[in-house]
């Protein structure tokens, strides 16, 4: 398999389908040890995929308007409108809304589609100005790791209280797995080639040691490495891997992969809707994440026949 030549990788629908599934569950899970293990990689690899969708004639020869056009319809226009419809909710329950706070750290899970924008951009003048890819990578791992000490776990740190202008930090956190998947498909002679059942063992192990850290709590320059190599061990096995198999053939998981901005966007709304008439706690949590699920599914299904819904509100636009 050419990762830089290739145009369809079956595999990483499957793993982007199981992602989605599991952004919802962490939403729907009580904070503990299941939801800090699936914040530890979910979206670094989701994020390190999409960086490797990507390819680097497109951004090189694309302007920056034919750029923002090309995304208009498959992520701006329907995140405004979930913006407005989050909105509108809290309004009606008479929630307080900060105009400039809403714009700087956009609601809840809204945050990802402006992050992922941002960094397709950020490409973009990087490619623009020619930096070297190294230089890059390294810079944003220090991001990385100075967004992990400070805000990881503290996203409301003010510490450096002018940092708040930046914006959700995440942006700049994740960035660097997005870039790590974009060169992986930029240069793909760079590549290493490592046995797979070594990448695993690295990133189970890197794993087991995260977990070990809430228990027995380190320093946090101390738990980035693992945090740190099981998602360029994860990013490595999807793309290097995985990308080229069939992993199923499940019509929901694939279904998920396709519709994966609908249920991102609008899946939080079934999660307030439920916790607006039920307490949810303890096992109630697994009930609430398959409700959310179910309910997603199904009105996401139904309504993307329609091609209006299916085209503003669901960002899918492909025939």
């Amino acid at each position: 398999m050419s990762l830089k030549t290739q145009t369809y990788y079956p595999g990483l629908d499957a793993i982007r389908g199981v992602l989605i599934i599991l952004v919802v569950l962490s939403h729907c899970l009580s904070p503990g040890t299941p939801v800090f293990i699936l914040y530890s990689f979910h979206m670094p690899l989701f994020l390190g995929i999409g960086g490797f969708l990507i390819k680097r004639d497109y951004i090189r020869n694309t302007s920056t308007f034919q750029i923002l056009h090309k995304y208009l319809y498959r992520m701006i226009i329907p995140w405004i409108l979930a913006v407005g419809i989050y909105y509108l909710w809290r309004r009606l329950l008479n929630i307080s809304v900060d105009p400039q706070h809403e714009i700087l750290y956009p609601y809840y899970h809204l945050w990802f589609v402006p992050a992922l924008l941002c960094m397709v951009l950020t490409v973009k003048l990087f490619e623009y100005w020619n930096v070297p890819y190294n230089v890059v990578l390294g810079a944003s791992m220090l991001l990385c790791l100075g967004w992990y000490i400070l805000y990881r776990e503290h996203p409301d740190n003010a510490i450096y209280p002018w940092l708040y202008y930046l914006g959700d930090k995440r942006i700049y956190g994740y960035f660097g797995f997005f870039y790590l998947g974009y060169i992986l498909r930029a240069y793909p002679d760079l590549v290493p080639k490592v046995k797979i059942h070594y990448v695993l063992l690295v990133a189970g192990v890197s794993l087991f040691l995260l977990i070990v850290s809430i228990y027995f709590p380190v320093n946090r320059l101390v738990s980035f490495l693992p945090y740190w190599v099981l998602n360029i061990g994860l990013i490595y096995w999807a793309i290097v891997y995985a990308s080229e198999q069939t992993l199923t053939k499940n019509s929901f998981i694939l279904f998920c992969n396709k519709q994966s901005l609908a249920i991102y966007l609008y899946h939080y709304s079934v999660i307030l809707l439920a916790s607006s008439f039920l307490t949810i706690k303890g096992p109630l949590t697994v009930a609430l994440f398959l409700i959310t699920v179910v309910a997603t599914y199904l009105t996401v299904y139904l309504t993307s026949s329609l091609p209006f819904v299916n085209k503003y509100f669901f960002g899918y636009t492909k025939a």
